[in-house]
C-alpha cells in the first residue's frame, strides 16, 4: 500500500541539494523526525556532535548522509508495513462488524418475520372463528325460524281444522233445525189441506146428488 501524498513529499530527497550535504542531512533528519522522534534525537545529536562543522571531510558527511537515507528508508518501510497492517486490521474489524450487523439484521428480520406470521395467523384464526360462530348463529336462527314456521303452520292448521269443525257443526245444527221446523209445518198443514179438499169434493158432489134424487122422484 502506498503512503499518503504528504508522507511522500517529506520522504523525498531533493536532487537540487546535492552540493550541500549538511542541508541534506538536516532535511533527512526532519523527515526521520516525522516517523520516529527518539531515532531523530539520537541521529540529530550525532550529526551536531561530529558532522556539523566547517572542517568535516566531505567523505564523512556523505557517508553520514547515506546512513541517514538508509535509516529513513527503513523507517519508511516500517511505517508502510505498520500502515498496511493497521489498514488490514481496520478492514478486518470493519468486515467483522459488518458481518455482525448483517447477522443481527438477519436475526432481527427473522424475528420480525416470525412475529408478523404469528400475528397474521392469530388474526386469521380469529376471523375464521368469527365466521364459524356467525355461521353457527345463522344456522341456529334458520333452525329457530324453521321451527317457528312449523309451529305456526301447525297452529294455523289446528285452528283451521277446529274452525271447519265448528262451522260444519253449526251448519249441521242449522240444517237440522230447519228440517225439524219444516216437518212440524208440514204436519200442521196436512189436516187443513185434507179438510179443504173434502169440502171441495162435497161441493162438487152436491149438485150431482140432488140431480139423482130429482130423477128418482119422476
Amino acid at each position: 500500500m502506498t503512503l499518503p501524498a504528504f508522507l511522500k513529499e517529506k520522504l523525498e530527497v531533493k536532487e537540487s541539494n546535492k552540493g550541500n550535504f549538511k542541508d541534506k542531512c538536516l532535511q533527512v533528519l526532519e523527515q526521520i523526525k516525522h516517523f520516529n522522534e527518539e531515532k531523530y534525537k539520537q541521529l540529530s545529536t550525532t550529526f551536531h556532535a561530529y558532522y556539523d562543522n566547517e572542517n568535516i571531510q566531505k567523505k564523512k558527511i556523505i557517508g553520514f548522509y547515506g546512513q541517514l537515507v538508509n535509516e529513513l528508508k527503513q523507517l519508511r518501510h516500517t511505517a508502510t508495513s505498520v500502515i498496511s497492517e493497521s489498514t488490514q486490521k481496520i478492514q478486518e474489524t470493519v468486515d467483522s462488524a459488518k458481518a455482525e450487523v448483517i447477522n443481527k439484521s438477519n436475526e432481527i428480520a427473522q424475528k420480525v418475520k416470525d412475529k408478523t406470521e404469528k400475528a397474521i395467523k392469530e388474526v386469521t384464526t380469529n376471523i375464521n372463528k368469527n365466521i364459524n360462530d356467525a355461521k353457527s348463529k345463522v344456522a341456529e336462527v334458520q333452525k329457530s325460524a324453521l321451527s317457528a314456521k312449523k309451529s305456526v303452520e301447525k297452529v294455523v292448521k289446528e285452528k283451521a281444522s277446529e274452525a271447519v269443525k265448528k262451522a260444519t257443526k253449526k251448519a249441521s245444527a242449522v240444517v237440522a233445525r230447519a228440517t225439524e221446523k219444516k216437518t212440524v209445518t208440514t204436519k200442521k198443514a196436512a189436516p187443513a189441506t185434507t179438510k179443504k179438499a173434502a169440502k171441495k169434493v162435497a161441493k162438487k158432489a152436491a149438485p150431482a146428488t140432488a140431480k139423482k134424487k130429482s130423477t128418482k122422484k119422476k
